[in-house]
């Protein structure tokens, strides 16, 4: 248990402040829950020996006092009465009892809910470099299963074994105080097995929640791989590959899975092997050693009520305890992200561009590289101009562009919109002025004006002004077209477009958001050579505007539009 309240304190560190202040209260709807456990178990003693003691409204004390205050005339209108008044106490105590869980159960999935939100957060904060780096199935993990695991399994856990542990003192102490004897032999035959169960179980269970840990990631990654390559495998041929790969993971989770529920279900058949033993026990002492068989009836009865919740009871602590090691692994990924969270809280400051951006002897190099991609590196962008960019691979094309959007820091050297320098408090602002169109435009699998009025809600999107950004995009007699116009469905990643409608999706999109500074990456090296005309003819009537805009592209014929351009080949 020592494990156990170490981890309950890093819970309690890793709440947030007003989820804290709620524990006490949860705590004590826990204690209340256990006090209706054991006024139903209570009840449950005396029914039992009304029909097995048939003295019992005669020589026992209530039994009797009951007996003659209602008027009773036959034992059986006494056993009538217990269970009538059994079966009212078990409805309104599993009333309150599911009105209690019901309630402990939004807290712990609120917590969920709270942290998958602050992960998000946090993850986003860590930069371009980070997503680049890292598999988006680990992203996913993280994100949305560690934080849901923190408030089913350790959150959830630890309430459960909160409330079993408060309810089994509470049970323990109740046969103390009714017969010692048979706590003394529920403490030696019941418990002893429980506690060795665990202590062998603790460290398999751990490892147990690093397997899944490994395995869930890789198994998710060749879902994605799967999914999105169908086109290639089915190609290449390649189906029993990919299958196998999923096939083999899903067998290792399943290894997992099954040890995992062995060990979660063992607990109840050591204790109920235990009990049935104690049960033997005492029925072999009482045939040879007691004269009296009500005392023997008494005992059962104590013991078969007491084993039939504290069963439950232990197999809920050993199963919850065991779910927690398994999901420790939990703790770290929340605990940093979360103190990250807190530590870079920064104010937003607007910023405004009038004249124009200026890299100013910038270099860059990525991390653990020793090559410069950039030296010493200057650029003016003025307001209004047509900028184009273009060079051989490795040239620097696409790290000048991450500099000025905002994704990558210079390793030496500043940026500067007007005299302002781009900073983490102003970049906010900034990215509103910017429209990027990239050689895959990211699209939702959704509408097409949920597509141009990228996350604005449906009741917010101007309709008047969307169709006047899908003409300027030349894209407006195509979607006249659709069967349900700015309505129709684009599928995953726009399949249903054709790569010239999805740059037309793009710059639409740029075009709603009102932005100042349109950048173009690529955005026609894709396409055909006529598709890519219409494209750069769509980006001419731009040019007529007072929009700064940035074309990088490997085709001359791309940036013939331009009024500089730039080439890196040329150093």
């Amino acid at each position: 248990m020592k494990e156990f309240f170490k981890t309950l304190k890093e819970i309690i560190s890793i709440l947030p402040k007003e989820k804290n202040t709620k524990l006490p209260f949860i705590v004590f709807l826990l204690f209340l829950q256990s006090i209706f456990e054991i006024i139903g178990l209570g009840a449950i003693f005396p029914v039992i020996l009304s029909i097995f003691d048939t003295t019992f409204h005669i020589d026992n004390l209530i039994g009797k006092f009951i007996y003659e205050f209602l008027g009773f005339t036959h034992r059986n209108d006494l056993i009538l009465f217990f269970s009538v008044c059994l079966l009212f106490l078990i409805i309104i105590k599993n009333i309150l009892s599911l009105l209690i869980i019901k309630y402990c159960s939004k807290f712990s999935y609120s917590i969920y809910r709270d942290l998958a939100i602050k992960l998000h957060g946090a993850y986003y904060k860590k930069g371009f470099l980070f997503f680049t780096d890292t598999n988006s199935s680990t992203i996913w993990r993280d994100i949305n299963q560690a934080t849901f695991w923190f408030g089913s399994m350790q959150v959830m856990g630890a309430l459960i074994i909160i409330n079993e542990i408060i309810l089994t003192l509470l049970i323990c102490s109740a046969i103390v105080f009714y017969n010692f004897k048979v706590a003394l032999l529920l403490a030696f035959l019941v418990f002893p097995p429980f506690y060795l169960f665990y202590m062998w179980v603790q460290k398999r269970s751990l490892n147990l929640g690093l397997q899944r840990k490994i395995i869930i990631p890789q198994l998710t990654k060749n879902y994605y791989q799967a999914i999105h390559g169908y086109t290639d495998i089915m190609i290449s041929g390649k189906q029993t590959y990919f299958a196998n790969k999923i096939k083999n993971k899903i067998k290792d989770l399943i290894e997992v899975e099954v040890e995992s529920t062995v060990n979660n279900y063992a607990p109840s058949k050591i204790i109920e092997t235990a009990l049935m033993f104690s049960i033997c026990a005492i029925t072999i002492y009482g045939i040879y050693f007691l004269e009296n068989t009500n005392e023997i009836i008494s005992t059962l009865s104590l013991l078969a009520i007491a084993g039939y919740r504290l069963t439950p009871s232990i197999n809920r602590i050993v199963t919850s305890l065991n779910s927690m090691t398994q999901t420790k692994w939990v703790f770290p990924i929340i605990l940093e992200n979360i103190s990250n969270t807190l530590r870079e809280k920064t104010k937003d400051i607007d910023l405004i561009f009038k004249n124009k951006l200026h890299l100013k002897k910038i270099s860059f190099s990525y991390p653990n590289k020793k090559n410069k991609i950039l030296d010493d590196f200057s650029l003016i962008i003025n307001k209004g101009e047509k900028l184009g960019i273009k060079g051989e691979s490795g040239s620097g094309k696409t790290t000048i562009l991450n500099i000025i959007l905002g994704f990558l820091s210079p390793t030496s050297g500043s940026y500067f919109i007007d005299d302002r320098e781009l900073t983490q408090s102003t970049l906010a602002s900034f990215r509103t002025k910017i429209g990027y169109v990239n050689q895959h435009v990211f699209l939702l699998d959704g509408t097409i004006k949920e597509n141009i009025a990228f996350g604005i809600d449906d009741n917010d999107i101007n309709i008047k002004f969307l169709e006047t950004v899908l003409k300027q995009a030349k894209l407006w007699n195509v979607v006249k077209e659709m069967p349900n116009g700015i309505n129709e469905n684009i599928g995953e990643n726009g399949v249903k477009l054709s790569g010239g409608q999805r740059q037309r999706i793009g710059i639409a999109r740029a075009l709603y958001q009102q932005a100042e500074i349109l950048i173009f990456d690529e955005a026609t090296s894709a396409l055909d050579n006529i598709t890519e005309r219409e494209i750069t003819n769509s980006i001419k009537n731009l040019t007529k505007s007072n929009l700064t805009i940035i074309i990088i592209a490997h085709r001359e014929t791309s940036l013939k539009y331009c009024d500089r351009i730039i080439d890196l080949s040329k150093k």
